[in-house]
């Protein structure tokens, strides 16, 4: 039994490719009776803190809030998301997978996987293909240096970069990874075999 958790910026009932993405991909993954997963995100917006779906897909929500819009960031002065957090601790998980470098639940999972004595495989899916470019200067400023730090980090301590598009696979090998055998393409609608 292979365990996997996955660390994706946002999840359902959030609305979003993103979130159809990580959705589909626990659906059909539970399909196969060797995976047991796990899915931890802010809960944003409010909804139920823990669901089972669709073939024993546990949901853990943990308190968040939007640190500006479409930006989540757990609530981390609230007992419960130690709680949940320490709870995905101890469980032995063989795979962590995080979802978009600049959202703070792959930073979360970055730290979830290899700061800890005995390191976990961390899977990252990228579906960004550029920088974050919004109204603000200044917050694009903040973002970019976000990205070429933190942003970097995820990408260097990952086991394995999965790009979802061509353009995603470009922006990573000319920003951040320059040997390309550690990224892999698999475009969104490939079968859950070749997966």
């Amino acid at each position: 039994m292979i365990k996997l958790i996955i660390f994706p910026g946002y999840y359902v009932p959030h609305v979003g490719g993103v979130e159809k993405y990580a959705d589909d991909f626990a659906k059909y993954l539970s399909e196969d009776k060797n995976y047991e997963i796990y899915v931890f995100a802010p809960n944003i917006p409010k909804y139920k803190s823990f669901e089972i779906k669709y073939n024993n897909v546990k949901v853990y929500r943990y308190p968040a809030f939007d640190i500006r819009p479409n930006y989540p960031v757990p609530n981390l002065f609230t007992i419960t998301f130690w709680r949940m957090f320490l709870k995905m601790y101890k469980i032995d998980f063989d795979i962590v997978m995080t979802k978009t470098r600049f959202f703070s639940n792959s930073l979360l999972g970055l730290i979830f996987a290899k700061f800890r004595i005995h390191k976990k495989k961390l899977i990252h899916v990228e579906h960004g293909s550029a920088f974050v470019n919004v109204e603000s200067k200044i917050t694009n400023k903040i973002a970019y240096l976000y990205d070429k730090t933190i942003g970097a980090l995820i990408f260097k301590k990952s086991d394995c970069v999965v790009a979802i598009s061509r353009a995603v696979y470009n922006f990573i090998t000319e920003n951040f990874i320059k040997d390309k055998s550690k990224i892999r393409l698999l475009p969104r609608g490939l079968e859950i075999e070749e997966i």
